[in-house]
């Protein structure tokens, strides 16, 4: 869907400079300003509606006029003046008389608390309190919390008490709660909550994205340009790359930004892959029966009439990417996907070097497993699973917005219960802590996949309250884009076995254990995200070893000032039996998080060969918020060290033995990292 917006027209130069006050400003009282008032504000309408009021001052006297209206009845006791009035105003925390009778309350952030997190997430925000008790307000407290002071620019400055005093654990003054207001148009149609979008988004990286000291950005002027951008965004596309545009600029792997409420219909995917190889476009692998006069090796030199190059320089703007690598097969994937039945027209230079026009149609589903699905796309929504689109060959059996009561004779929520139990007994290391969105939408991925041609019988009800029975094959192919590779655990040759990490659980590798045990070679496939935990390590190791350094910030201050961090890692013990083969691993730009977390341990110990290309560059939790209109946001929420304390964001687990493709080796169809594996290993 892409929503034609209503409102859609520039920013003066004067509003942007009053929105970047007020972004800066509701900042610093959202996260720092610890009043009860503050701390329950719904943001999101304060935004929107503040949005609104501050645009049009004409002049400072009226911007902090209008700022007060806004943030003096939930922060009373935060100062809005003219910067001229600067050295007037005192920056001393004010202690009451009474305060041994007194609390003292502060916010502390363990990373941040989005809006989206659930209590099990590693990270928190809270407001701690301080009393004549326990924890007592000491001196060292008291200066510890001095009110912070602001240029907030446009002849603007704010002073922000970060601490404030409290009475039987209600901040002073006491503000009565005041009446809720009306509702507001929360959709992105409406300017308003656009801008709204980009300011709580630039917030809440401005004071907990960890990397922005290695990260050159002038994160101010990023702010000005996605306002300007997001008050002209005439659709939904239009504004998605301005959200695009602004995670970029934070160069994180895991930054990305999604709307909640999408279908996933336009994720079909041409049926070939294609690399960056030599500096040219290649095509690696065609589906056998796609019926094209393409063949790995030919090069693509235009995509509807664009050269290659320039197709992807324009793509990689919106891709948030720590690395060159992440960057370009992030690019790559996202340029296959488009909507049902929609085409491109290459230009291509086949390997005996003739020019011809391929037309390529998208009709094959992309997702990370291949197999089939179900002809629609659901969301589970208000505690309901929605239809949200159908694919055309079953319009008209079922439709868009009814709701699925029943999945063979099973109400919906139990069968998504009972997927989300079975996917965390099978990846117990990982599955469970994931977002309940991110179980729920896994969950319904199984729910929507199985053998070709197989049935689902469900009872569905239209949006009028009728109920009907409805019954759907599984007929549409899904792909998951992966170039042919043997089979997950196979023995190559004799005694050299090869084992795919990205495709086996711990089963799986159990099971294995007695081949892997005689083996005299392994070679390891970590070209893609591990689905096994970090017990195979067990088997490699004579003495416990650990992961790389977790670091989550802990966040007292405003922009990222006097930055502290927690610090952990975790051990892993060796396992019985220790494996004596020859040990390597493959990789390249797509192995992100987890993988990296799997390699570094290889590379610090020294345990294996790394065989390939330098790895994605990013590792730590995801942190994430939900915007208004309905955007997820995503980004590292912790700094990740390499073992030695050095710097491993941007720069990734390096291969001991490089490998490059070359075009007469896809031509071949060879597995050249494979192939210099099988050598190293036969050694």
């Amino acid at each position: 869907m892409n929503s034609k917006m209503q409102d859609a027209y520039a920013l003066s130069r004067q509003g942007v400079d009053n929105l970047l006050v007020f972004a800066r400003l509701l900042g610093y009282i959202r996260y720092f300003h610890p009043s009860d008032r503050a701390a329950e504000a719904n943001w999101e309408q304060l935004a929107i509606t503040g949005i609104r009021s501050v645009e049009t001052a004409k002049e400072p006297v009226i911007l902090i006029q209008k700022l007060k209206a806004i943030f003096t009845p939930i922060a009373p006791t935060v100062r809005i003046f003219a910067t001229k009035e600067s050295s007037t105003v005192s920056q001393t925390l004010q202690q009451p008389a009474n305060k041994a009778s007194l609390q003292l309350v502060a916010w502390e952030h363990y990373g941040v608390k989005g809006d989206g997190e659930e209590d099990y997430s590693i990270y928190h925000s809270k407001r701690v309190y301080w009393n004549g008790e326990q924890n007592q307000i000491t001196d060292e407290v008291i200066s510890s919390y001095q009110p912070f002071k602001a240029d907030l620019g446009s002849g603007v400055s704010c002073l922000i008490p970060l601490a404030l005093f409290a009475k039987n654990g209600k901040t002073l003054p006491h503000i009565p709660k005041t009446k809720a207001a009306n509702s507001i148009d929360y959709s992105i149609n409406e300017r308003a909550t656009r801008l709204a979008a980009v300011i709580l988004a630039w917030n809440v990286w401005q004071h907990f994205y960890p990397y922005f000291d290695v990260v050159a950005v002038d994160w101010l002027e990023e702010l000005q340009t996605a306002l300007k951008y997001a008050a002209t965004d005439k659709d939904t596309a239009a504004f998605n790359k301005t959200l695009q545009r602004l995670v970029a600029k934070l160069e994180d792997g895991h930054g990305n930004v999604y709307l909640l409420n999408q279908n996933t219909s336009d994720r079909f995917t041409l049926p070939f892959t294609w690399d960056w190889v030599e500096d040219s476009l290649v095509i690696t692998y065609v589906l056998p029966d796609s019926e094209m006069d393409l063949h790995p090796g030919d090069v693509v030199l235009k995509i509807d009439g664009v050269p290659a190059a320039e197709v992807i320089s324009d793509r990689e703007q919106l891709i948030s990417s720590a690395t060159p690598q992440w960057k370009r097969d992030r690019a790559l994937g996202r340029m296959l996907e488009g909507g049902e039945a929609t085409s491109v027209e290459l230009e291509v230079r086949s390997i005996g070097g003739g020019i011809k026009t391929v037309v390529a149609r998208r009709h094959i589903l992309y997702a990370p497993e291949s197999g089939f699905s179900l002809p629609l796309f659901w969301q589970w929504r208000d505690e309901q699973l929605i239809i949200t689109s159908v694919i055309t060959e079953a319009a008209g059996t079922i439709k868009p917005d009814e709701i699925v009561l029943s999945i063979d004779g099973q109400l919906g929520q139990k069968a998504i219960a009972q997927q989300i139990e079975s996917l965390s007994q099978q990846f117990p290391d990982w599955f469970p802590s994931q977002p309940k969105q991110d179980r729920i939408r896994d969950a319904l991925k199984e729910l929507n996949n199985g053998t070709k041609g197989s049935t689902v019988l469900f009872q569905v009800r239209s949006p009028y309250g009728e109920s009907r029975t409805v019954e759907l094959s599984r007929t549409l192919r899904v792909w998951d884009r992966k170039e042919p590779r043997p089979p997950k655990i196979q023995q190559l040759r004799s005694g050299i076995i090869y084992i795919n990490f990205e495709r086996i659980n711990d089963l799986d590798f159990q099971q294995a254990l007695p081949l892997l045990e005689s083996a005299t070679g392994i070679i390891i496939d970590l070209r893609g995200y591990p689905k096994v935990s970090t017990n195979p390590i067990g088997h490699l190791i004579d003495e416990p070893v650990t992961s790389a350094r977790w670091h989550i910030p802990q966040v007292k201050y405003p922009d990222r000032q006097k930055l502290d961090f927690d610090f952990s890692n975790w051990s892993i013990e060796p396992k019985k039996p220790k494996l004596k083969a020859k040990v390597v691993f493959l990789t390249n730009g797509s192995a992100i998080s987890y993988a990296e977390t799997y390699l570094g341990i290889i590379e610090h110990y020294q345990l294996a060969e790394i065989i390939g290309q330098p790895t994605a560059g990013t590792n730590g939790n995801v942190n994430e918020l939900i915007l208004p209109g309905g955007y997820l946001i995503w980004w590292t929420g912790m700094k990740v060290l390499k073992h030695d304390g050095s710097r491993h964001h941007g720069v990734g687990i390096l291969p001991t033995v490089p490998v490059e493709r070359t075009v007469k080796g896809i031509a071949d169809k060879r597995d050249e990292f494979l192939q210099r594996a099988i050598e190293i290993v036969s050694v």
